[in-house]
């Protein structure tokens, strides 16, 4: 029996259109490898979508909180797309204006497989799967290249948004490429060893056996490198970008009470692990400074959020 399997990607929303409550996301990607190191295939979904009609839409993957419905699902060489309309009920409304102010950026997908190859390491290349849902989420994805874009244009017209953001430290970064070599000094080793066995040796398969499952590992610590390899920007000045738009979205606007009492929550999360931190939170670049033009006084700001957290807490 085939297991249930959750698939992620980061994405941005761009010109959200608040009038007729739609989004679309590219929420899988087609031919290359994921973070997990999977591969999604164009057609995979082909069987599901004439069979089945009734794909939810998910917030975390929550049977219990649906923001909106499906319009509508397709793909192309490259990607598949699900148009999304937004409910007008609190959760919908507070998910549309989430995505505007780009506090939700990412997405998600539930399957489950039915056909495809082993790749090795526990990672398959999917060619058929049962697609369950959709939902919109918080945390990272797992391909780099599914995005959502605003709906209402054409598939053709929406713009790529830029690559993500990637977690691994440069000394993490060190220590795999010193796997890599190791296992390359490995490899060639089997190689060579390899050439001089006959069909009669109890190693004439084993050897190329050992080849793959090497070779393998190997690709798998350059993936690792390549989704999770050095950023272009420091892991502060994310946080103080996203912590200044935690703020601002607070401050103006007109979501729920719940709403904005889980983005505060959030927001004093990442300023307890910004005051934990060795690095200044200071040191934002000039991306982040751009984005902080709206507010002339932080002191302010944070005056302000406070009281808005009071008021919110005393049901005012």
């Amino acid at each position: 029996m085939y297991k249930e399997v959750r698939k992620s990607a980061q994405n941005v929303y761009k010109d959200v259109d608040l009038e007729k409550r739609q989004v679309v996301t590219a929420f899988a990607t087609y031919g290359s490898k994921d973070r997990d190191g999977d591969i999604a295939n164009k057609g995979m979904f082909t069987k599901s979508w004439k069979e089945f009609t009734d794909v939810r839409v998910f917030e975390n993957h929550d049977k219990t909180k649906a923001p909106g419905k499906i319009d509508e699902l397709w793909d192309d060489d490259k990607q598949a797309y699900a148009k999304i309309k937004m409910g007008r009920h609190t959760l919908g409304n507070d998910t549309l204006l989430q995505i505007q102010d780009e506090i939700i950026k990412d997405s998600s997908y539930l399957f489950v497989p039915q056909k495809g190859k082993d790749l090795g390491s526990g990672n398959y290349s999917y060619t058929e799967v049962f697609h369950k849902e959709v939902s919109v989420l918080t945390h990272w994805g797992a391909h780099p290249e599914s995005k959502i874009k605003a709906v209402a244009k054409a598939a053709g017209d929406f713009t790529l948004a830029p690559e993500i953001l990637k977690e691994l430290s440069s000394d993490e970064v060190v220590y795999l490429k010193n796997f890599i070599a190791a296992y390359n000094s490995n490899l060639q080793d089997l190689v060579t060893f390899s050439q001089g066995l006959n069909e009669n040796s109890d190693l004439w398969v084993w050897v190329n056996d050992m080849i793959s499952r090497v070779s393998d590992q190997i690709s798998n610590f350059k993936y690792k490198i390549m989704w999770y390899g050095p950023k272009q920007k420091s892991e502060n000045d994310e946080l103080i970008n996203r912590l200044t738009k935690l703020k601002s979205f607070c401050s103006n606007s007109k979501a729920s009470d719940e709403c904005i009492q889980n983005i505060l929550k959030e927001a004093n999360e990442i300023e307890t692990l910004l005051s934990g931190q060795p690095v200044s939170t200071q040191s934002s670049t000039e991306s982040t400074r751009e984005q902080q033009k709206g507010s002339n006084d932080s002191n302010l700001l944070n005056l302000q959020l406070l009281n808005l957290s009071m008021s919110l807490e005393n049901g005012d």
